[in-house]
Parts: structure tokens; C-alpha cells; sequence
């Protein structure tokens, strides 16, 4: 009885299994039909399951189930558990968005450390370059790099670059904020261009006609054996974004030279100081342009502050931000024009130019090429 409540059990599922289930063994005796049961031949499991047909009176052996049993006339539906949500460890500092999203994204619990770097020290480093310092240690590099850089400007470019960031993090806000009062300085912001020997096409600018300000550019460069790499990169600034600010007025530096049309000689690179600090406040320029002088002898220290820098004054007060100047998108423009849109000029005393060799050279050579109409802009004041 026992048996035949298990075979019904086995050979599937429905009224006869029910009843077999629930049935008691008087039950049982009671309801068992007066006939003979006929032998029943058993059919090999593997003979179904490569669908042979099955002569009459062969029944199948049904393998027990190891999965979920569906109605023959539905697929079987394949269920899968999901593992537990990963948590990964915490870390004080807020992951980006796109770690968040791709944690959204895989239905994690994304705590995930974030990406930045760390020095050897274990301090965060907020860019590549970046070298943290706290307020002791930038104070004592902005003492020493200044006695020393100022001393040295010709040969230590590194000691007044050091300077320049050191001393700049609260004048740099206010430059990046007026770079972001323009178009042109919101885009800056935005694009974030670098000035490299990889991201200038100096054959191009080559190519250019003389007088155009990339052309200009070049000659610049070439004449004095300067390459665009030759800029220091930002270190001791902690926020990425003043960082920047600092790189573009460093490797733009030698578009004002260009734009000014002043050579790199000592006198010279102190005037652009004044330019710079009178149209961007940094205090670098302003350190640079009053310690530099004590290099030249005081006849020429006095020559240059009576000839150089009551215009350097001027031409930075009057003109636009240089730092607001996307200068990559200008190469084709005339330098002339360049100086009329942004409201500056050049040194135009003659008297000047007599007694500063240097700037008077690169004046001559522009008339020569005038005179023989190579030079793309119209005339300025000869």
C-alpha cells in the first residue's frame, strides 16, 4: 500500500497523486479495483529525452526533480538570487559622480575610495603635479625663494615661479574670477587649453604670413631659443582650479612679450612685470619689478623707471584681462588689430627706443618688412 501511494506520487502530479497522498491504508484496500493489474514495462529515462516513441504499455522512469517544475506548456523559467550589495570601504572623502552612478548603475552600495593620488607622505595630492604644504612650510618657501629668485632672476626662472605660488593663492581668486566675466574667459575656464610643444602646431604658425600674431609667436621663440615647454608646471597650489589659472598666465607669458614686442633682456622682462602686475594684481610681478631692478646699475635702473614704466603702468591699467585672452583662436589675427581689440600699445617714444637697443632692433625689422609689403597688418605708428 505504501507502494502504491509513492508510485502514484512518482508518476506525476494532479488528482490520482493527491488522492494517493491523502489516502489511509483502509482507504486504500477498500478502493483497489477486483482486477488483475497489468504488467507495466518501464521505459529508460534517456529513451524520453531524446523524444523515441514509446511502443503501448511501456511507461517512463521519471528522474527525480532537482528544479523548479513547470506546466508542460510553459518554458521553464530559470530564477537566479542575487548576491548580497557589496560595501566597500568607507572613506571620509565623498566619492565622485561617477562613481556614484556607477554604482547605481550595478545596484552596489558604492562607498569606493576616491581617485586622487597621495606623496610619498601619505598627503592628498589634488593633481598631478601638486605638492601639499601647510601654512609653515609654504610660508618658509615663499621667504626663500623670494630672497634668493629676486637676486637670481636670469638664472632661477624655477625660484620665481615658486614665488608666484607661493604668494598668490588669494590674488589668484580674484583673476579667475574676472577671467569668468568675459566669454572668452568663461571658455578658457571651460576647454582649459595648455600651451606645449604638443598642443601647438609650430610649423603652422610658421607657415603664417608675418604679422600675424601666431607667426610672430614663432619667430619670437626661435629668435631667442625658446620652446612653449620651457614654463614651469604649478605645484604649491592646493586648488585645481586656481592651479590652472596660475599655468595659463605662466605659459602665456610669452604671447605678452610678443604682443608688446619686447625682447627677453632683463630690462625688458621687468617692464612686463609692471605690465603684469598693474593688469592682474599678482604679487610675484609686483616683488619681481621692484627687487629685479637692484641687478642693473643705477644709471640704467633710473633709465628704466623713467622710460619703461610709467607706460608699463598704463598699458596694463588700460587694457583688457591678458589672462581672459584665448590667444589659440587668434592666431591668424593681425597683431595691430590684436593690440586696437584689447586696448594697448607699444612702446611708441622714439626718444625711448633710441637708448634700448634690443626693442629698437625688433622695431626696425618690422618697418623693413613693411616697406617691403610682407607684413599682413595695416600701418601702426612707425
Amino acid at each position: 500500500m505504501a507502494m502504491s501511494r509513492l508510485s502514484a506520487l512518482w508518476r506525476g502530479t494532479g488528482p490520482a497523486a493527491a488522492t494517493a497522498i491523502n489516502a489511509t491504508p483502509s482507504s486504500v484496500a477498500a478502493s483497489r479495483p477486483p482486477t488483475t493489474v497489468p504488467h507495466v514495462t518501464s521505459a529508460p529515462a534517456e529513451a524520453i529525452e531524446t523524444g523515441q516513441a514509446l511502443p503501448t504499455g511501456v511507461e517512463p522512469i521519471l528522474k527525480p526533480a532537482t528544479d523548479t517544475i513547470s506546466p508542460p506548456s510553459t518554458p521553464a523559467a530559470s530564477f537566479s538570487v542575487d548576491p548580497a550589495p557589496e560595501i566597500e570601504p568607507w572613506s571620509p572623502a565623498r566619492p565622485s559622480s561617477s562613481t556614484a552612478e556607477k554604482g547605481k548603475k550595478n545596484g552596489r552600495v558604492s562607498r569606493s575610495q576616491p581617485s586622487y593620488e597621495v606623496d610619498e607622505l601619505g598627503r592628498r595630492k589634488n593633481y598631478p603635479t601638486h605638492v601639499p604644504l601647510n601654512a609653515g612650510q609654504n610660508a618658509l618657501l615663499a621667504v626663500g625663494s623670494g630672497l634668493w629668485g629676486v637676486m637670481n632672476y636670469a638664472t632661477r626662472p624655477d625660484l620665481i615661479a615658486t614665488l608666484s605660488e607661493t604668494t598668490s593663492s588669494s590674488f589668484l581668486s580674484t583673476l579667475h574670477e574676472h577671467m569668468s566675466m568675459t566669454p572668452e574667459g568663461r571658455q578658457i575656464l571651460r576647454d582649459r587649453p595648455t600651451l606645449s610643444s604638443k598642443t601647438v602646431n609650430l610649423d603652422y604658425l610658421r607657415g603664417l604670413r608675418r604679422g600675424t600674431l601666431g607667426r610672430e609667436y614663432v619667430e619670437w621663440l626661435d629668435r631667442d631659443g625658446i620652446t612653449p615647454d620651457s614654463r614651469e608646471v604649478v605645484r604649491y597650489i592646493d586648488s585645481p582650479s586656481l592651479a590652472y589659472t596660475m599655468l595659463r598666465y605662466r605659459q602665456t607669458h610669452d604671447l605678452y612679450h610678443t604682443l608688446f614686442c619686447l625682447p627677453p633682456t632683463l630690462v625688458h622682462e621687468l617692464s612686463l612685470k609692471v605690465v603684469e602686475w598693474a593688469n592682474m594684481r599678482l604679487p610675484a610681478a609686483a616683488l619681481s619689478s621692484t627687487f629685479g631692478p637692484l641687478r642693473l646699475s643705477a644709471k640704467r635702473r633710473r633709465m628704466w623707471a623713467q622710460d619703461w614704466v610709467p607706460w608699463a603702468l598704463r598699458q596694463g591699467e588700460m587694457g583688457r584681462t591678458l589672462n581672459a585672452v584665448y590667444w589659440e583662436k587668434r592666431w591668424e589675427q593681425g597683431i595691430g588689430e590684436l593690440r586696437r581689440e584689447l586696448g594697448v600699445e607699444r612702446m611708441n617714444d622714439h626718444k625711448v627706443e633710441s637708448r634700448w637697443r634690443g626693442y629698437r632692433v625688433l622695431r626696425e625689422m618690422e618697418r623693413d618688412l613693411r616697406r617691403k609689403g610682407e607684413w599682413i597688418d595695416e600701418p601702426e605708428e612707425w
